[in-house]
């Protein structure tokens, strides 16, 4: 039986019939039979031709694919307010967290250092909230009490994820169509308690005017500075603009006050 030998120093590889005795050498590197031997038919593994300190390559890791730029856009109204997460596992418990932590589950029932409230206004409104379904849903806490207020006497929860979600008395808009199928996937609508943050436009990065071509997020947050506030119609110190890029599923953000500072700068 022919067998495919390789020897364990320069890794020439030949084929011989049977195993390779003490008279055999490798035709390369000359070496002896103790630094050789042979491979069976489904060969050696990489830990046993290359050990862990001779091994040629390092771990290949590829370089990521780059998503086109020129692909839709959609851009939101930044909220100000706090981020909430709210969590659904497999077996309908429900849970409370802020940007860092958790402060609150249904299973332990203990509210732990609340942010502004949420806590509690998830347990309260917690057969409700379980229409939003398993996993995670982000959104932002604001109103009454928190950062600018936006002139309410109550707070709010704003989910984030547009593209699911429409407000509960809106018609559900058309997200995809399964191009096999032909099965048509439509926005689902949030829980009464739940607002969703206004998309103030869809489309490509630029688009044409009345003999201009605007950039659209900056021609956004311009009319969002011009007219106030989509979220809460009348109040006039907006905090921003969100930007989803559908292609590479990246957020930007942009704000109209101090843009060009990091976070907690002024």
């Amino acid at each position: 039986m022919k067998l495919i030998h390789v020897c364990m120093y320069c890794k020439t590889e030949w084929e011989a019939e049977g195993v390779p005795t003490d008279k055999d050498s490798c035709s390369s590197c000359s070496s002896s039979i103790g630094g050789w031997g042979p491979m069976g038919p489904a060969g050696p593994t990489e830990e046993e031709l290359y050990p862990a300190e001779k091994k040629p390559f390092p771990e290949f890791k590829g370089f990521n694919k780059i998503p086109r730029l020129s692909r839709e856009i959609i851009i939101t109204e930044k909220i100000d307010g706090t981020n909430g997460i709210i969590y659904i596992d497999e077996d309908n418990n429900i849970f409370a967290g802020s940007r860092k932590r958790w402060l609150w589950g249904s299973i332990q029932d203990e509210v732990h250092n609340d942010n502004y409230g949420f806590a509690k206004w998830v347990k309260a409104n917690k057969e409700e909230l379980l229409q939003l379904g398993k996993g995670y849903h982000y959104g932002e806490w604001m109103g009454q009490g928190i950062q600018r207020n936006y002139g309410l006497k109550e707070k709010r929860f704003y989910l984030f994820n547009v593209g699911r979600w429409c407000l509960y008395n809106e018609e559900p808009k058309l997200i995809s169509i399964d191009q096999k199928t032909k099965i048509e996937k439509y926005q689902d609508r949030a829980p009464q308690c739940c607002s969703v943050v206004p998309v103030l436009y869809r489309g490509d990065w630029f688009y044409e005017g009345y003999q201009n071509l605007f950039f659209a997020p900056t021609h956004e947050i311009s009319k969002l500075f011009a007219h106030g506030s989509k979220a809460v119609p009348n109040f006039m110190k907006p905090e921003g603009i969100v930007i989803y890029h559908t292609a590479s599923g990246q957020l930007f953000k942009k704000t109209i006050d101090n843009d060009e500072k990091p976070k907690g700068l002024k």
